[in-house]
């Protein structure tokens, strides 16, 4: 069964030093048996299979760790949501009473209208924070859905909202942690939406 816990590093490290500790053991039962042969800590009987699996683990997490720290995944389902966006109508889910309803035949608030105009009608390097019809699709669903605000220095601001109305994944857009399916967030000019910047 130790074959299958190889690939694992924290087994296959814990199991090579196990091992190394137990050789006299080995060397006790090769005795019994009548075998002469000098044990090498990282033989094919004592660890030597963990540590070539350890070893090999540790391009493969690199190469894990690189795609996570560089959102390679996220920036796959990204274009993967805005391919299924295309040619759609989007829809998203009432949290209230669990009903569909159309993004587009609800009726707006004048205060979110009037934002949405500022912050489109200002350019990216004019806010500190500018967040522009921004929008985050989890497959089908929409977490958030067209946010717009700019803030300010010495602004105060809050996102209120109910269980799942976007709060959190907004600020997750915010920080650079995920990234939106659609639209655009800029800090001091600078774009977090992209790798450069820019």
């Amino acid at each position: 069964m130790r074959w299958f816990g190889y690939p694992f590093p924290i087994y296959s490290l814990a199991f090579g030093y196990i091992s190394i500790a137990n050789m006299g053991i080995q060397e006790l039962i090769n005795s019994l048996k009548g075998v002469t042969k000098d044990l090498h800590p990282y033989s094919e009987e004592i660890a030597g299979p963990a540590l070539i699996f350890a070893l090999s683990a540790i391009p493969f997490y690199w190469i894990l760790i690189f795609m996570f720290e560089n959102k390679v995944f996220d920036v796959i389902l990204c274009k993967k949501a805005k391919k299924q966006q295309q040619g759609e109508s989007l829809r998203r889910i009432s949290v209230a009473g669990s009903m569909y309803g159309s993004v587009h035949g609800e009726d707006v608030d004048p205060d979110v209208t009037e934002e949405e105009q500022r912050v489109a009608s200002i350019a990216p390097e004019n806010l500190p924070v500018r967040v522009n019809q921004i929008r985050k699709m989890y497959g089908k669903v929409v977490g958030v859905d067209k946010v717009s605000f700019g803030l300010e220095y010495g602004e105060c601001f809050a996102l209120l909202g109910i269980s799942g109305a976007g709060k959190t994944s907004t600020f997750k857009c915010l920080t650079g942690e995920t990234y939106p399916s659609n639209g655009e967030i800029t800090i001091n000019g600078y774009d977090v939406t992209s790798r450069s910047g820019f």
